[in-house]
């Protein structure tokens, strides 16, 4: 097999996608971005041409270009620690002092990490390298390594490339490794779970924690023998010649890389790293490297196994836990006598040159003892340390998965920051510092920028968490804390206040030029330092600069209104237009889903903007750019295509073609039928859905209904072109209670009122339900399009395919029949009603186990429509908004009898009415039933869709089922 254009492009896609889930290394972000600016990567001919150029340059071994690529190799430096001069937390014989100033004369660089930098091609070669050299190598790894491992489609992809001409169904997921988060908790979670398992055993339990220490820049990696590997492949397994060859071809250019990188960095690490400056270390950045780490340490991984025997093992990276029943150790000398026994004495480790650390035998990687920790849980004693700590891990993964709805009514100090103590928290003096929680303060910065992109809070809120950030990010801090510098510039661009952005980004640079180095005064280095951070700055600037405009320059509105006299502007300007051409912007603050694969030029943040464009007639520059999907980053979720066409189809009154067009885009899992009409009822088209959902689930479906207030002025601000849409932060926070209430309780169905969500929240929603793979159905408010006011309901439903890929597919229905009140609403505003009055249209769902068809609120009203799914489904879904509850009652009730269904109705809870009635027996009937409320909550119920079902094929119902007999004409 020949490596040509198109394995090239498929390989630089592979790329680009890891390069756009990389959130530390910033510079390949911008050398992509580049190097498609450079090539015009979006006109189809020039970006075939220039990766045929590539292949050709690989399968010829062209050495004047293979040269000039190699020696284009560079490295970058981010900080990774910094002295600590303030003397905010000073210990002597006097006392403790402790003080929150962070200001000092200058920042001394302690600890650095070095990136690879070079031309996108020798990325390219690496990526290569990991297609095919990578899987070979992961698949003699044991389960007990967690970190940076390939995912299946990867591991096969050369393999089916070799054999498929047609390579769609080989490059639909471009991510090389599993997800970081995934693996990560899988590692940790084993572990503890290990450990409790042995506790409820009545076992002792040890568990280990060790860190490797600066383990890419300790690993002596030798190629050859990646040659000899290959080469075996080829004989045990009889592997296509053709593709070894290949292999072996880009092992000897990863040499080449390898040799290079160590060249141009072995003056720095003499000075930062002298005892690895004459190893051939890993250089970070390149995909390769991370499988590389992980095949050196094979034989300590199965050393371990082998002679420990471990009840756990596993070694994410450099981190390793240990799980051991019953360890013997010396309680006066617990860490030595443990060290001895179980790792000098069986030869695992040995004593390092120092006091401080140990060696793995036969590899120069070192153990930290200091980072090492021992947790003895006794069986004689209290379990209880053991599930605190599983409960804090479980606290820490929820915090990420619930959404926020407090954070504007807490100071951020309250999650930038831990205090220290010795002894009793509950005493002053036993205070013994406060240090700064990165995590948390990552986690309140997401959460700041996901409230405000949805809703508009107060510019009070805005000004404290401003004034806050620039207390924290003061001296030091500044740097320590580089990775959220881009976080910061979200925040402020989201938040509409540029000038903080550009005050702040000044204050950086400020801080970046006082940087000295702690070994001496190296100036070379010191000003590399410099100037690497100071591009990162502007990285970090001009990922959210590029998410307001395109392209942006010097004449633009709004260059000339804040960036007047700014001295870094040009570099600036060509960095965010590079970001948003390679669309390497950041993707979930676009607030309309797709936008920033078109041609529109305006802001990305602003959803009014976005959708005054995608609901006016012309629509010419709002379609998808094949190029940029085709160099899309990431994968496109079918529920971004459906939201992105949905305007159009609604303007076009084609839904039902919509539903169809993308069923068949996942035809696997997804089926649209178009059943035949009804009887005579020529001008009612019914329709059936089937979605593969290959998730496991309960017996039961577990149903939830929504108790809010939908306020009527919301329902006409929505209609109203003179004012905008409530989207106030007081009911976003209503609505993330409601979600994050049915994350909580795992809920398969959330069920909401009529007309209850902006429609710019539609796909923050899907991208909800998608994400917890918790289905939710809901009224959107009238979507006004041309004069004419869409009610639509939306049914959002999750599904999940191997490998845990997780989809949702939309379904969108104009309302049969409004409302008369609702009718005289609409014309009010010299609108006209969205549906159409000779067709209607209804659907029926088979999802998770249950079959369903949804109604919106009057459509109920008609007897002929709501009978239409007789003897097909298990439940009936009514989303309301009604004053006549008295009336909505007693068609329930008639509907529960002769559908013998399941009913739910969901009202907004000023009327209530909201309930869950099931065929039974009348003191059994009523499952749910809410009169109202005014506090935001959800009502769950377990349905027993099975013994429904099962009852409908009895032909005589038994003494003791519950359900009542089936009605006349039941089929």
């Amino acid at each position: 097999m020949k490596i040509d254009g198109k394995l090239i492009e498929i390989a630089y896609i592979y790329l680009k996608n890891h390069i756009y889930y990389e959130n530390l290394n910033l510079f390949m972000r911008e050398r992509i971005s580049s190097f498609e600016k450079e090539h015009n990567l979006l006109d189809e001919d020039v970006g075939r041409n220039i990766f045929e150029e590539i292949a050709k340059v690989i399968s010829d071994n062209n050495t004047d270009k293979l040269d000039k690529w190699i020696d284009s190799i560079s490295f970058r430096i981010i900080p990774k620690s910094f002295e600590d001069n303030s003397h905010e937390n000073t210990h002597n014989t006097e006392g403790r002092f402790i003080s929150n100033d962070k200001s000092t004369d200058t920042h001394n660089l302690v600890k650095l990490n070095y990136f690879i930098d070079a031309d996108v091609e020798v990325y390219i070669i690496d990526m290569l390298w990991s297609l095919y050299v990578g899987p070979i190598l992961d698949g003699m790894l044991t389960e007990d390594c967690y970190g940076n491992r390939l995912r299946n489609h990867t591991k096969e992809f050369i393999k089916k490339y070799a054999e498929c001409d047609d390579t769609r169904d080989v490059s639909g997921h471009n991510n090389l490794f599993i997800r970081y988060i995934d693996q990560y908790n899988k590692w940790r979670n084993n572990a503890i779970n290990k450990a409790r398992l042995l506790s409820d055993n009545n076992d002792s339990v040890g568990v280990i924690s060790l860190d490797l220490k600066e383990f890419f820049y300790n690993i002596d990696i030798d190629l050859d023998k990646v040659d000899e590997i290959i080469e075996d492949e080829i004989i045990e397994r009889e592997c296509i010649r053709e593709i070894m060859d290949d292999a072996l071809k880009l092992n000897r250019l990863l040499k080449r890389i390898f040799k290079k990188y160590h060249e141009v960095i072995k003056s720095e690490l003499s000075v930062t790293h002298n005892e690895c400056k004459d190893k051939e270390i890993l250089p970070i950045g390149l995909t390769s490297s991370s499988i590389l780490s992980n095949w050196y340490m094979i034989d300590f991984d199965e050393k371990i196994q082998k002679i420990l025997k471990p009840i756990y093992y596993g070694r994410y990276v450099d981190d390793i836990l240990i799980v051991l029943p019953n360890p013997i150790f010396d309680e006066d000398d617990p860490l030595k006598s443990l060290y001895k026994k179980y790792f000098l004495s069986t030869h695992i480790l040995v004593s390092g040159k120092d006091d401080e650390s140990y060696i793995i035998e036969g590899k120069d990687i070192s153990i930290q003892k200091k980072k090492v920790v021992f947790q003895f849980f006794d069986k004689a004693n209290s379990k209880a340390g053991l599930e605190l700590f599983k409960q804090e891990l479980d606290e820490q993964s929820s915090a990420f998965k619930f959404l926020p709805t407090e954070h504007f009514y807490r100071e951020m100090d309250e999650f930038a920051y831990e205090i220290l103590f010795s002894g009793s928290s509950n005493k002053l003096r036993n205070v013994i510092g406060v240090v700064e929680n990165e995590t948390k303060l990552s986690q309140y910065l997401s959460n700041c920028i996901t409230a405000n992109r949805l809703c508009k809070t107060s510019k009070k809120d805005k000004d404290i968490v401003i004034s806050q950030l620039m207390l924290f990010f003061k001296g030091c801090n500044s740097l320590k804390f580089s990775r959220l510098w881009e976080k910061v510039y979200q925040y402020s661009f989201v938040v509409n206040d540029i000038n903080f952005a550009i005050t702040f980004y000044n204050h950086l640079v400020k801080e970046i030029n006082i940087i000295s180095h702690s070994k001496g005064k190296n100036s070379s280095l010191v000003k590399k330092i410099r100037e690497d951070l100071c591009f990162y700055n502007q990285i970090s600037f001009s990922l959210s600069l590029a998410l307001i405009k395109f392209p942006i320059h010097k004449e633009s509105l709004e260059v000339k209104k804040f960036f007047y006299k700014f001295p870094d502007l040009n570099n600036l300007m060509k960095l965010a237009n590079g970001f948003r051409y390679s669309n390497l912007i950041r993707h979930h603050l676009v607030a309309w889903p797709l936008s920033n694969y078109t041609e529109y030029k305006g802001s990305l943040i602003d959803e009014n903007k976005i959708l005054e464009d995608i609901s006016s007639k012309e629509q010419s520059h709002h379609e998808i750019n094949s190029q940029k999907k085709k160099y899309s980053p990431r994968f496109l979720h079918i529920d971004e295509l459906q939201i992105f066409e949905l305007s159009q189809r609604l303007r076009c009154n084609s839904l039902s073609d919509w539903q169809a067009e993308f069923a068949k885009m996942r035809s696997g899992f997804v089926k649209w039928e178009n059943e035949e009409e009804i009887n005579n009822n020529k001008n009612i088209d019914k329709f059936s859905l089937s979605i593969n959902d290959v998730s496991r689930r309960n017996n039961y479906f577990k149903l939830a209904i929504a108790n809010l207030i939908v306020n009527q002025n919301d329902i006409i601000h929505a209609l109203r072109d003179d004012v905008k849409p409530n989207l106030s932060f007081d009911r976003q926070k209503i609505i993330y209670q409601i979600l994050n209430a049915a994350v909580k309780e795992k809920v398969d169905l959330l069920v909401l009122p009529e007309v209850s969500i902006p429609v710019s929240w539609l796909p923050f929603m899907a991208s909800f339900s998608r994400r917890n793979q918790i289905g939710l159905i809901f009224g959107l408010e009238h979507w006004v399009i041309d004069k004419f006011a869409f009610n639509i309901l939306i049914e959002l439903l999750p599904f999940s395919q191997k490998e845990g890929f997780r989809n949702c597919y939309i379904t969108a229905r104009v309302k049969n029949h409004y409302a008369p009140a609702e009718l005289k609403y609409i014309n009010s505003f010299g609108l006209f009603a969205g549906n159409d009055e000779n067709r209607y249209s209804y659907h029926k769902v088979n999802w998770r186990g249950a079959c369903f068809a949804t109604y919106n609120c009057f459509e109920l009203a008609d007897i002929t429509h709501r009978v239409l799914f007789k003897s097909e489904i298990n439940l009936l879904i009514a989303c309301v908004w009604n004053k006549d509850t008295n009336y909505y009652q007693h068609i329930l009730e008639s509907a529960v009898r002769d559908l013998h269904c399941y009913t739910i109705q969901v009202n907004t809870s000023q009327y209530g009415g909201s309930c869950v009635l099931q065929p039974t027996k009348t003191e059994q009937k009523t499952l749910l039933y809410v009169k109202g409320g005014s506090n935001p909550c959800i009502l769950t119920t377990d349905l027993d869709i099975q013994a429904l079902r099962k009852f409908h094929y009895q032909y005589n119902p038994l003494d003791g089922d519950k359900f009542k007999p089936l009605p006349p004409g039941f089929k």
